[in-house]
């Protein structure tokens, strides 16, 4: 196991957008099926959900509030497939994690976390 000390110099961070369709209690029993460890595992169970639940920053559910935090952000312009998610009765989440965090923040920040079904969107940097 490797042990760090000091500063990290090469730590980096990502940032995710979840849109969902439906309450925060439905979006936590969605990401816990996503993020389930097979039994197989020799660290089931390690709560990539909650850990995934927890790094949520803010909560987008009306134009008004996307225009905002576009702008907050520093984006150029509105994304209109997102916004068209939001009027279509989405909620976004926004966050992110950080590799200088370690443990499941660093797994989340090396592999993709890209996800698409009828009422839960997943999107990570590359957006």
């Amino acid at each position: 196991m490797k042990r760090r000390e000091g500063l990290v110099s090469n730590s980096s961070s990502s940032s995710f957008v979840i849109f969902h369709k439906g309450t925060k209690s439905e979006l936590k029993k969605e990401l816990e099926k996503i993020f389930m460890l097979p039994e197989s595992y020799p660290i089931k169970n390690i709560g990539f959900s909650d850990c995934v639940f927890n790094l949520i920053e803010d909560v987008i559910k009306t134009e008004e509030q996307y225009i905002k935090y576009r702008d907050e952000s520093g984006f150029d312009d509105v994304d209109e497939k997102e916004l068209a998610l939001l009027k279509d009765g989405f909620t976004m989440y926004y966050g992110s994690f950080s590799t200088e965090n370690g443990g499941v923040e660093e797994l989340l920040s090396e592999n993709s976390c890209e996800y698409r079904s009828e009422n839960l969107i997943i999107l990570g940097d590359s957006r």
